[in-house]
């Protein structure tokens, strides 16, 4: 058994010390889908961490609406093909859904 922690990843060298296996992030904290890929940084905060991170919580930002009257398909397409791309650059096999608000 793994026992993972929800927390940012600059928290990933008390939380090993802790007794941590794995981190999981938030999307909108490291894999950012509403960024520009020039200006994301999510690479270089993996790269420093002292803690796998195979997972990924709240998938889409509540402004995002994936059912309604308010949904943007062009743009929920962009931010999730920007997402799961990133998903696959940091070696992440998990995005777990839990975003009420969209």
């Amino acid at each position: 058994m793994q026992f993972g922690i929800c927390a940012k990843v600059e928290r990933c060298g008390e939380l090993r010390a802790a007794g941590a296996d794995f981190v999981e992030e938030n999307v909108q904290g490291l894999l950012e889908g509403t960024v520009e890929d020039q200006n994301w940084k999510g690479m270089e905060k993996i790269g420093k961490a002292p803690l796998p991170m195979p997972v990924a919580n709240s998938l889409v930002p509540g402004n995002l609406k994936i059912v309604g009257p308010m949904v943007n398909f062009n743009r929920l397409q962009t931010y999730m093909a920007r997402v799961v791309d990133r998903a696959a650059q940091t070696g992440m096999k998990i995005l777990v859904f839990g975003s009420g608000g969209a």
